[in-house]
């Protein structure tokens, strides 16, 4: 958190240190500038919102500077390689920094900001999770732990139209018997969906990778969920049309357990905390400084 660069306009002064007027307008010519037809009352209280948030950071930039509190360069890095594993790949970390207009400048100073403010906030001892915390948290939302049984499975498809005559249904549930017959004699299934099947796994051999129960048609989880690992279904029908089903590999449903969970769920509390005791120490802040605005 760095003083607020002034070119002698200011907007506001908190304990006597004064707010620059043109981060104000940078800030308000940012968030406007996608709308120039806001409409004054809307612009007035986005105003108003923007000038609040600069006299919060002012007040906390001067609770830390009189704390004493730093980062590390070595913590920072750290900050930095976290948020940057929301993102899959460098490719789409780069697209975010394009169309997202951010730099990596900028993504360094608000982690380096919101560091800093933790740092502040847990010298007050208030970001603590004890385990008895982060176990309570655990039973009450157990089922937010429980893991869903789960098939893996391949199939091939033949298609069936939305409205499908007598006579197509039996043309397609024939060719279909036909290759359960050639799965019989030893033919490799992959291979066949690879060049029989009609839907899109098609090209993975009819893998569909692990899935629950509720996340197929029913009759397609009916029959998975009732086979074992190595057996191959009948023909069934769905409304796609006629599958038949290889099961590969089921999980049963299973809770996590509290160990394999609790930092995450100590992480999130402490996330949860922060916002509030951030409120209370912008309270605590206010309460005690002068602060003087020089706009409406």
């Amino acid at each position: 958190l760095q003083g607020e660069e002034n070119d002698g306009r200011s907007v506001a002064t908190v304990n006597g240190v004064p707010l620059s007027a043109r981060t104000f307008e940078e800030e308000v010519a940012r968030i406007t500038k996608r709308n120039s037809n806001i409409p004054d009352d809307r612009l007035g209280r986005i105003k108003s919102n923007i000038l609040e948030r600069l006299i919060d950071r002012e007040l906390v930039n001067q609770a830390i500077k009189k704390a004493g509190i730093t980062v590390s360069e070595d913590d920072l890095k750290k900050s930095f390689e976290e948020y940057k594993k929301r993102f899959a790949t460098e490719e789409q970390f780069q697209n975010y920094l394009k169309h997202g207009q951010v730099t990596v400048a900028d993504i360094q100073k608000r982690l380096r900001d919101k560091k800093l403010l933790e740092t502040l906030i847990d010298a007050r001892g208030n970001l603590n999770i004890s385990r008895e915390e982060a176990k309570a948290f655990y039973e009450k939302n157990l089922k937010y732990y429980t893991e869903q049984a789960r098939v893996k499975a391949s199939h091939i498809l033949l298609k069936l139209p939305p409205k499908p005559t007598s006579k197509q249904e039996k043309e397609v549930l024939s060719r279909i018997k036909t290759i359960q017959k050639r799965l019989k004699k030893g033919e490799d299934f992959a291979a066949l969906a690879k060049e029989l099947s009609e839907g899109p796994s098609k090209v993975k051999g009819g893998d569909l990778g692990y899935f629950t129960a509720k996340q197929m048609l029913k009759p397609f989880s009916d029959k998975a969920f009732s086979m074992k690992p190595g057996q191959t279904s009948s023909p069934v029908k769905t409304r796609f049309g006629y599958h038949l089903i290889r099961v590969v590999d089921t999980t049963a449903e299973r809770t996590k357990s509290f160990d394999e969970v609790q930092e995450q769920i100590s992480q999130s509390l402490r996330n949860k905390k922060f916002f509030k005791e951030r409120r209370q120490l912008l309270s605590e802040l206010k309460e005690k400084a002068t602060i003087v605005k020089e706009i409406p």
